[in-house]
């Protein structure tokens, strides 16, 4: 189970990862006052790409506001709990979210991440 859903398909891993990104710009966004314009200054074109791309969604969605909130001298700590639970077919689509989080360098996110001592793709 993730956000209350069962993930029981080859489908949700695209759908998972762009719903992770989502929640983690609405999570952001409600905790800094301002982080608004930089989750809702999408232009339409944009709006409709975060919903199927996820590169695009990690981008406009959480490394734009990242942006904007170091600006501001802001930091973000994101606990990420059993990461291992996201291992599917050998892969870990999270364990790419959070690499491409970093290469961002935003200089304001710290993660925190658990998982049971198993390997990670």
């Amino acid at each position: 189970m993730y956000n209350g859903y069962e993930l029981d398909t080859g489908l949700w891993i695209l759908q998972d990862i762009i719903g992770i990104c989502r929640s983690l710009a609405y999570q952001i966004a409600q905790h800094y006052d301002h982080s608004n314009e930089f989750m809702f200054g999408l232009t339409d074109q944009e709006a409709e790409t975060v919903q199927t791309d996820p590169t695009v969604a990690v981008e406009k969605l959480i490394v734009r506001q990242l942006h904007g909130l170091a600006a501001s001298g802001k930091r973000v700590v994101i606990l990420l709990d059993a990461l291992d639970e996201a291992q599917e077919r050998g892969t870990n689509r999270v364990v790419r979210l959070l690499r491409d989080l970093g290469k961002a360098n935003t200089n304001c996110l710290s993660l925190v991440v658990t998982m049971v001592g198993s390997k990670i793709s």
